[in-house]
This record gives structure tokens, C-alpha cells and sequence, in this order.
């Protein structure tokens, strides 16, 4: 059987970014954009929202995949910690969430958010929770 490495709809998703580990908020409002490494096969044009945690604990923008196969991380300048230089795809901010309360973790559960060891990988087969966020933007 043929493997076809072309989806018919781009896919969404939701990832989590520690803000131990890379200033992802810092790095929106100067550059625009993130580099973002994973396993899952994301595809150019994407949406991606990204919930920040471990202190914010919301999600708070909505990118999407640019680039993919990226050999040089644009956000390299915003990491704290050592600095992940695998492969990775370009997530291009697309909207910054302006509401108050209702993308943030206790709300989002309310939707089927589970939070925990969950937020390891991305996901985007949780389709009541990806509908409740993509009402907000």
C-alpha cells in the first residue's frame, strides 16, 4: 500500500509551550514566530494553537505552520534552557487571544481539555475541545 504524505484538509492542533524552557510570548511579540520540534507529522498550513503554561495555563495564540523540515530555529535567541536543535517546523503567529477567562485551563476542561501528562503531545483528534477554542479567535 501506498503511503501518501499529502493530507486532503490541513489539521489543528493544540501543543503546549513551557515557558521554563523558551519565552514563546517574548518571542511572538518580537519576531512573530516560533520554531517548534515534534515527532507528529504537522503539514504546512496547519493551525496551531498553542496553550502556555506552567504559569499562564491558557492558550493564548493561534499560529500557523509556515515552514517545515527547518534545520535553524528562529526563536534561538529566546530559550532559557539548552537549546533544541532538531528539525523543526516554523509556526507563524496568526492571532493573539483577547479575551479574558475563557481559553484559560479551567474552562478549557470544561470542553474535554484533560491537561496533565496529556499536553506531552501534540493533539488534534480532540475535536469538541479545538471547536470551543476556535469560536474565541
Amino acid at each position: 500500500m501506498a503511503m501518501n504524505n499529502t493530507y486532503q484538509k490541513n489539521r489543528t492542533w493544540l501543543i503546549y509551550a513551557n515557558e521554563t524552557i523558551c519565552d514563546h510570548i517574548k518571542a511572538f511579540q518580537e519576531i512573530g514566530k516560533i520554531s517548534w520540534s515534534t515527532h507528529v507529522k504537522m503539514q504546512i498550513g496547519d493551525v496551531v494553537y498553542v496553550y502556555v503554561g506552567p504559569t499562564q495555563r491558557r492558550i493564548m495564540f493561534r499560529t500557523v505552520v509556515a515552514e517545515k523540515g527547518v534545520k535553524q530555529r528562529v526563536d534561538k535567541d529566546y530559550w532559557k534552557e539548552n537549546l533544541d536543535n532538531k528539525e523543526s517546523y516554523t509556526l507563524k503567529l496568526d492571532a493573539t487571544y483577547q479575551g479574558s477567562d475563557e481559553l484559560n485551563e479551567e474552562q478549557l476542561c470544561k470542553h474535554g481539555f484533560k491537561g496533565g501528562r496529556s499536553l506531552l503531545t501534540p493533539n488534534c483528534n480532540n475535536v469538541e475541545l479545538l471547536e470551543y477554542i476556535q469560536k474565541w479567535f
